[in-house]
């Protein structure tokens, strides 16, 4: 017997009262991230952030629309959570526009007057190798104390940044991963040259200088016998050139634990001298002439080298018309140990300055304005990373390599804090005329002196 449609009328219409009349029956659903990052009211106070580009929106602005020529979806969930914060907080975030070259000097300027620059400061690694271990910047353990933190869980290799002399002093605020300078290969080159895989020479433990330059040479090429070379070996930006070879040595340009540095050892040497070589010698460089030049970085996609030094950012957005992969740079004949690669943005990131008020609560802000992120599970931090830049790769594998790389086989590369440039080593060794040992002999009085400097600044 069915049952009557009137008498299904009034028990639905009495469950919904009984669902009305029940107390919190349509009370919002609570916002997980109130209990990690409980509110508090700080009267309208700014939060500054300075950086030299601009990324986050500023307390005055609009909306993002569709109709805006720079519209993203990103960019309206950055202006929703900034909204969000400021409401929860009461406060304003305000950016604060640092020109790239001035940012050090600006936190160094205002550490002595006693004051932060601003609340967050990204620096580069440099910089903040400099203001670490200067203590202009605090560690990040005097205000990241609550245990419900993500940069106190055990994925915070996605927040936490490396330590620097022992404490780490910056953070992460994209979900990224410190980028290592690895190598990229052009697989379509060299499978043409049926020399071997690099990448599986290099899982197999097989990848050495002395297989690097013999497909290198052999890529390089006169393609249209007009008597010049237009594919070529390898192609490399000085500073990340000599440093990743000098690493893949076994070789190291100085150290925090150590106030001397180790360009005086022959393995620095010998790796000096076999950069050298592959210009003046086995003439495989597409960039001989320039190799200060910044389009290093990015003549690769061209298509016509082998090998090339690679970071994550030098990756196009866009497919390219050849097959292409990342692996570590080939292991020198002074190198026992793993492959080394050298990592550049090792300590870049996000700060706090000495003398911010309330650090505990500005860090605590900052981790929940980056909801994008943090309080996220590893795999969820995994694929924002990659929706944001590790598609660049050609494959996941890739990406993960990077990864490791970047985390597990890195040294960083500190040189330019104290002062460190390869352009007098490139005049003097790139032409054949001089030897490594001859050129760092010429050199080491100037470098030791700023060493020293670096670790005994003048008083502040």
């Amino acid at each position: 017997m069915s049952t009557p449609r009137y008498r299904v009328s009034i028990l639905m219409l009495v469950i919904a009262m009984m669902i009305a009349w029940t107390p919190g029956a349509f009370a919002a659903e609570e916002d997980p991230r109130d209990t990690i990052y409980p509110a508090v009211d700080l009267g309208g106070r700014e939060i500054t952030v300075a950086m030299w580009w601009d990324y986050w929106p500023n307390s005055d602005s609009a909306e993002p629309t569709p109709a805006d020529a720079d519209f993203t979806e990103g960019r309206l969930e950055m202006y929703k959570s900034m909204r969000r914060i400021e409401e929860k907080y009461n406060v304003k975030i305000r950016p604060k526009n640092v020109p790239y070259a001035e940012i050090g000097a600006a936190l160094t300027t205002a550490y002595l007057a006693g004051e932060p620059l601003a609340d967050i400061v990204y620096l580069h690694g440099n910089e903040m190798i400099i203001a670490s271990v200067n203590k202009r910047v605090l560690p990040v353990s005097a205000y990241a104390v609550s245990d419900k933190l993500d940069i106190n869980s055990a994925e915070a290799i996605y927040t936490r940044r490396a330590p620097v002399g022992g404490d780490v002093f910056s953070f992460n605020g994209s979900g990224l991963v410190n980028s290592a300078v690895t190598m990229g290969y052009n697989k379509t080159i060299t499978d043409a040259l049926g020399l071997g895989d690099p990448l599986e020479l290099y899982l197999a433990g097989e990848w050495t200088w002395d297989k690097f330059l013999e497909i290198a040479k052999a890529a390089t090429k006169d393609l249209n016998g007009d008597g010049v070379f237009d594919q070529f070996g390898y192609v490399g930006f000085a500073p990340e050139m000599f440093t990743s070879f000098l690493y893949s040595n076994g070789a190291y340009v100085w150290d925090f634990d150590d106030a001397s540095t180790g360009l005086d050892k022959p393995e620095a040497a010998r790796a000096l001298d076999w950069i050298a070589q592959l210009n003046y010698e086995h003439k495989i460089m597409k960039n001989a002439a320039e190799p200060w030049n910044d389009m290093a970085r990015v003549s690769w996609q061209e298509g016509d080298v082998a090998f090339w030094e690679f970071q994550t950012y030098t990756a196009p957005e866009a497919p390219l018309p050849f097959d292409w992969h990342v692996i570590s740079h080939p292991k020198g004949p002074d190198n026992t140990g793993e492959y080394l690669g050298d990592i550049s943005t090792l300590a870049d990131g996000y700060c706090i300055p000495m003398y911010v008020k309330d650090p505990e609560i500005v860090y605590q802000i900052w981790e929940d304005l980056n909801d994008a992120v943090h309080g996220r599970s590893l795999e969820e931090k995994l694929e924002v990373a990659w929706d944001q830049m590790y598609m660049r790769y050609p494959t996941v594998e890739d990406a993960e390599r990077q990864v490791d790389i970047s985390t597990n086989h890195s040294r960083p590369n500190n040189n330019g804090a104290i002062g460190l440039t390869w352009l007098d080593v490139i005049d003097k060794l790139f032409g054949g005329e001089n030897s490594a040992a001859a050129v760092i002999e010429s050199l080491m009085p100037q470098w030791q002196t700023q060493i020293d400097a670096f670790y005994n600044p003048p008083s502040n």
